[in-house]
């Protein structure tokens, strides 16, 4: 039997509550195909370091972990006396070594597959990278810092350790602080993710025109939920963030003064959160917060939820009325049930076949597309630049300290660069071509011995 690990990851969903207010919460779990049991380590790793990450994030952690596992036994493959680092950590050692994190870090810019391939017949040193196998810079980092964090866990958790020496546990920092630091020296600089696109002024307009074309949304269930679900990314949501919408994030009436009212949307952020039913879990990236939106749009979606919705709960085979936004109309076992990120992706795919719009049109590029017209109003208005951030990182829901502002500025940018440099070559002289005259060119100077008719 090869002893490379032939794991699985599964999502199981585990039961909580009684009767009416049972729930269920996903879980990840990596599977060992050929023991036939699940991987209690990296278990245990993940409930205790990533457990209120969303699905996709866990999801990644543990293929990272199955990268590195796998190395781990090509090293023992070739090398019967080599020892696994869980069994040096319970061994009160620094898990890997310098050396060791230099083959691995080498070996995490080839593709998963190629290393399982590479791993029965290839030395133990790469000694090439065909362009096929290699994978991205970030990809790569991601690799190195899961495997990083992974091994300070075990070198933290697994030691044999009394809390009250001091010196022990000054120790077992210290191998921390070892794998940390060798771990770091062999990340590369991240490549700059290009912008994604966001629509022009023209491709916008048609955007807006389409969604009042009753051909493609017509009066019905699934015509008024598909319109409403993209005026609402064109208010700048992501993906994540608009299937995690509650019913009661909806507000119509939002007093901001006494004499004025607007319409809002809440975002929360709640992963795992045992309300959801979908096995594929929406996360939300960004800061929770009240995002305003235009109040004739709260008033269509409280009228979608009293009207459409409420007949879809209401036809639900189970009875279970789902707190979120938007829900199926349609086949018996999905109607009521909340949409998921897969419905999503149809929908916004219909309007790439549409004349006017580019084929890459994505729900994020509408996201874009929102934060570069704001940017662009607010310029026109005189807002100083502090004052433009400060409102991107609102609207966008970043950090404080977050650089994503400028991301989001890049097509506005470059229309002033492009001004700029348009307005500079109009004052620069122009070079002559065809038949213009062109100017006189000054003669080089002829020393006396050069001149063909010097005087003697």
């Amino acid at each position: 039997m090869s002893p490379l690990p032939a794991t699985q990851l599964r999502v199981l969903m585990h039961r909580v509550g009684r009767g009416e207010h049972a729930r269920s919460i996903r879980r990840v779990f990596p599977f060992d195909c050929q023991r036939g049991v699940f991987n209690e380590l990296h278990t245990a790793y993940l409930d205790n370091e990533h457990g209120l990450a969303s699905l996709n994030a866990q999801k990644a952690v543990l293929s990272d972990l199955r990268f590195f596992e796998t190395w781990a036994a090509m090293r023992k493959k070739r090398d019967a006396a080599w020892i696994a680092p869980a069994h040096r950590a319970a061994a009160n050692q620094v898990p890997i070594t310098e050396r060791e994190v230099k083959n691995f870090a080498n070996w995490c810019q080839r593709n998963a597959a190629s290393l399982e391939e590479e791993i029965e017949t290839g030395d133990s040193k790469v000694t090439r990278l065909p362009g096929k196998d290699v994978v991205g810079t970030q990809f790569r980092n991601r690799r190195l810092r899961n495997a990083s964090k992974y091994l300070q866990w075990l070198a933290t958790s697994l030691a044999t350790m009394d809390e009250g020496d001091v010196e022990e546990v000054s120790l077992v920092e210290v191998r921390r602080r070892l794998i940390d630091r060798w771990f770091k020296k062999r990340l590369l600089p991240d490549v700059k993710a290009a912008p994604p696109r966001s629509l022009h002024a023209e491709q916008a307009l048609t955007f807006h025109k389409l969604l009042n074309d009753p051909l493609i949304f017509p009066a019905t269930a699934i015509g008024t939920r598909d319109k409403l679900i993209l005026q609402l990314l064109d208010q700048g949501l992501r993906a994540g963030e608009l299937l995690k919408l509650k019913v009661t994030g909806v507000d119509g009436v939002y007093r901001i003064d006494s004499d004025r009212v607007i319409g809002v949307v809440k975002i929360v952020r709640s992963p795992n959160d045992i309300d959801d039913e979908r096995r594929h879990e929406p996360s939300v990236k960004t800061r929770p917060g009240t995002l305003p939106i235009p109040r004739r749009l709260a008033l269509d979606l409280i009228e979608y939820v009293t009207g459409p919705r409420r007949d879809a709960i209401d036809a639900r085979a189970d009875g279970y009325e789902t707190p979120y936004l938007f829900v199926s109309h349609h086949g018996k076992q999905h109607t009521g049930h909340p949409i998921s990120q897969r419905n999503l992706n149809r929908l916004v795919a219909k309007l790439q076949r549409c004349t006017g719009l580019p084929e890459t049109l994505t729900p994020h590029v509408l996201r874009h597309t929102h934060l570069t017209d704001m940017y662009d109003q607010l310029r026109k208005k005189g807002r100083t630049s502090a004052d433009i951030r400060d409102a991107l990182i609102d609207r966008g829901r970043w950090a404080p300290n977050s650089s994503m502002p400028a991301l989001y500025t890049g097509r506005s940018l470059m229309r002033e660069a492009s001004e700029y440099v348009e307005d500079r070559d109009s004052r620069l002289p122009r070079c002559h071509g065809g038949g213009e005259a062109a100017p006189a060119r000054r003669q080089p100077h002829l020393g006396r011995e050069e001149a063909p008719h010097a005087h003697r």
